[in-house]
């Protein structure tokens, strides 16, 4: 039997190979979720505290970052389709038309009256007052009051919707044989846009002008206007997609069967496959600051604490909010932009061209007291005069930085 010998300078590079491609996958933990019922859906208001639903009724929450999944009382048996928190006022839809509320963090359930036997598929509240749910045959629901009553919105499909994404009047609705749907009018008017692929669509997400939508054998659609156009990027697997969550216009997971989660930094023009330490289907992803979750299939729950595209300096609260100047300024190829945040709150750093086009999107989550930083590389934009800018609910601030090729 001939052996092969294996040069020792090539040996070298297999094995640098090797350590760079495990560096570049970052690995997600699994969690004891005290259930093997499917979890089809996961919300986060702080890295810590967090809730998760799925089949036959189950709703689990977490105060300590899953260390610990406790049951909560469902008044339910239908399999719950998602979940969505605004700090301790909470929904979740599922099955046959139900919506369930709770105002207390989930120590008390209640139904709500959808006025449906439909099938709930998402639910996207922009404040406690104002939200939207979506399912089957095209149903879009609008509710002005928390939830308290229900009104029926015009979809123009029949297909079922499975994802819905709001910012402020303007959504977009996901589903069945590629369709997508935008309003700008908070669902009083939805029109049709063309995804140019007639595959099943199950999740969508938008930061501004920035979108994506992931669904079935491996698709994942990107558009950069708003949807006037959406573009089909190339995948590294034909597993079906569940959810996708982006943490700025650039850095974003998607995940699904097989316990697949892939990872962009490119704003999905590219991705790379994560480690996601299961097989099991993955119904769900989001991230809250530095640290993601994901759950799934027979009660998988899955966390990662890896870097998101910005960098934590020190956690101690600082006195005030604050936005430095970025340095080198000067700069070519990036920049590093350091901001202070005060209390928890939600964040955004943007960066804007000199004509007031927002260009990137650094930050856009709730982030926890502490000092920050965040690196801005350009890529192909012009030389020339930018502005970054820094918002939370009480705090803005705007720096001018050069960027010279």
């Amino acid at each position: 039997m001939k052996s092969t010998i294996i040069n020792p300078v090539t040996f070298i590079i297999l094995l640098l190979f090797m350590f760079v491609e495990n560096c570049m996958s970052q690995t997600w933990t699994p969690q004891m979720s005290n259930t093997d019922r499917d979890l089809k859906s996961i919300s986060f208001i702080s890295p810590t505290i967090g809730w998760t639903a799925g089949n036959n009724g189950t709703i689990r929450f977490t105060i300590n970052g899953g260390t610990n999944w406790l049951p909560q009382i469902s008044p339910t048996a239908e399999d719950l389709n998602a979940i969505q928190f605004i700090m301790q006022t909470g929904w979740a839809v599922g099955q046959g038309g139900t919506i369930l509320h709770t105002t207390n963090g989930g120590l008390m359930w209640m139904m709500q009256n959808s006025n449906t036997m439909e099938d709930i598929n998402a639910v996207k509240f922009v404040n406690p007052g104002a939200g939207f749910v979506v399912g089957a045959h095209g149903l879009i629901l609008y509710s002005s009051t928390g939830g308290s009553n229900w009104n029926s919105q015009t979809s123009g499909t029949t297909n079922d919707l499975n994802s819905v994404f709001f910012m402020s009047a303007t959504g977009y609705a996901v589903g069945q044989a590629g369709t997508i749907l935008k309003t700008t009018t908070g669902g009083v008017m939805w029109t049709a846009q063309m995804s140019n692929t007639t595959r099943d669509l199950r999740s969508v997400f938008f930061i501004g002008q920035y979108g994506w939508a992931a669904g079935d054998n491996g698709t994942i659609l990107r558009t950069i206007n708003g949807g006037s156009n959406w573009m089909l990027d190339t995948m590294n697997t034909s597993d079906s997609f569940n959810s996708v969550f982006f943490i700025t216009n650039t850095l974003g997971y998607i995940a699904g069967h097989n316990g697949v989660i892939e990872k962009s930094s490119d704003g999905g023009i590219t991705w790379n496959i994560d480690n996601s330490s299961t097989d099991r289907d993955l119904n769900s992803i989001i991230f809250v600051g530095l640290i993601g979750y994901a759950a799934g299939q027979e009660g998988t729950i899955i966390k990662t604490e890896s870097p998101t595209g910005i960098n934590v300096i020190s956690g101690s609260a600082p006195k005030d909010f604050s936005l430095s100047q970025n340095y080198p300024n000067p700069f070519n190829p990036s920049t590093v932009i350091k901001f202070a945040v005060q209390k928890s709150s939600p964040v955004k750093l943007s960066v804007f061209d000199m004509t007031g086009k927002e260009v990137s999107v650094l930050v856009n989550e709730v982030l926890q007291p502490g000092v920050y930083q965040a690196t801005w590389n350009p890529g192909n934009l012009s030389s020339g005069i930018y502005f970054y800018t820094l918002k939370t609910n009480s705090f803005a601030d705007t720096k001018k930085m050069i960027f010279i090729k």
